[in-house]
């Protein structure tokens, strides 16, 4: 976001982590908004992780729904974040609406953002572009995000949405870069290469699909049970490759041309390690998944996914090898 301090809204608090990082920056005020009491005794339990977030003196606790606290409070914010938990649990479905959004759009100060999780796990195809699709119809801009690798992140706005470079230099420093460091998401061309696409490319991913979610028809709490353990019920996150945009896209301000060529080796290393890590197929000029990786890891050494990726595999190919009876491969 482009303020310097921005009033921000969270639904869900879990393990406070969300809370935590938001805290992070400079913000000015951060209003959590938790259905479940007992929750707040429970992130107390991650403090070391979520930075004490409960008693920061920015941040205020509300115990209530989510979307009833926007529905009947007059509060505006500069950010709202959305995570609530999976949409196949009885009235969580009422947090992916297109009432919701247009909610949640109205709760938006001008030039605020949407954040909203939204995982693919358990969900068929059909059901991912009846999400998203309820999203782009309430938002003129969107962009998509890749989290772990079945989580994806949805960011919307009523105005344009840019990564201006300089903001980010000035945000990035402190206890933010301190955060960023400790998730591994470092440097930023790193996590910008998760950018995977934008509103139209979404568009495009939906195509003439007429499914979505009101709250007259709270199509997720329905499909997805029907669905959740068949064969159909699980997405690869290569699924969206065919609408795969550079993360030049979100790009806003003045970076340099070996910075966007940065970026963009990133994306490349990063894209390579999620084809691998999902098992797609691979171009001829790789003879097996670690050579892959191996030139992820060249192309940009600090890919985290790249660097997991390629650990797991060797920990798997030595267990292996020492099943064998096979102890020198298994010390290579």
């Amino acid at each position: 976001h482009s303020k310097l301090d921005p009033e921000c809204g969270l639904i869900g608090l879990a393990s406070g982590i969300t809370a935590g990082a938001f805290l992070t920056h400079p913000i000015k005020s951060l209003e959590t908004v938790e259905l479940v009491g007992e929750i707040e005794t429970a992130a107390r339990f991650f403090s070391d992780y979520n930075l004490n977030a409960l008693d920061d003196p920015r941040h205020t606790l509300v115990i209530n729904d989510g979307r009833n606290q926007l529905a009947l409070s007059e509060t505006k914010y500069d950010i709202i974040t959305s995570e609530p938990t999976n949409p196949w649990i009885a009235g969580v479905g009422a947090l992916f609406t297109k009432e919701f959004f247009e909610l949640a759009q109205s709760r938006l100060k001008p030039g605020g953002i949407l954040c909203h999780w939204m995982q693919i796990y358990h969900m068929r195809e059909v059901d991912i572009r009846a999400a998203i699709a309820t999203v782009t119809d309430a938002f003129p801009y969107v962009h998509l995000w890749q989290g772990n690798m079945s989580d994806l992140i949805l960011i919307a706005s009523m105005t344009p949405i840019s990564l201006n470079r300089e903001t980010l230099d000035a945000r990035l420093q402190g206890a933010v870069s301190e955060d960023m460091e400790r998730l591994e998401l470092v440097p930023r061309e790193s996590w910008i290469s998760y950018f995977m696409t934008d509103r139209d490319g979404l568009v495009e991913y939906v195509g003439d699909d007429p499914q979505r979610v009101t709250d007259d028809n709270l199509y997720l709490e329905y499909s997805i049970p029907r669905h959740m353990f068949d064969d159909e019920s699980f997405v690869s996150p290569l699924t969206f490759d065919r609408v795969l945009k550079s993360p030049q896209v979100a790009l806003g301000g003045s970076w340099s041309e070996e910075e966007i060529a940065r970026v963009d080796r990133y994306a490349k290393a990063h894209r390579l390690a999620v084809r691998v890590h999902a098992q797609g197929s691979l171009s001829p000029e790789y003879a097996d998944p670690f050579a892959a990786l191996e030139s992820a890891l060249d192309m940009a050494p600090e890919t985290w996914l790249a660097r997991n990726t390629y650990g797991n595999f060797r920990n798997k190919q030595a267990i292996q090898a020492l099943q064998n009876g096979d102890k020198e491969t298994a010390q290579e």
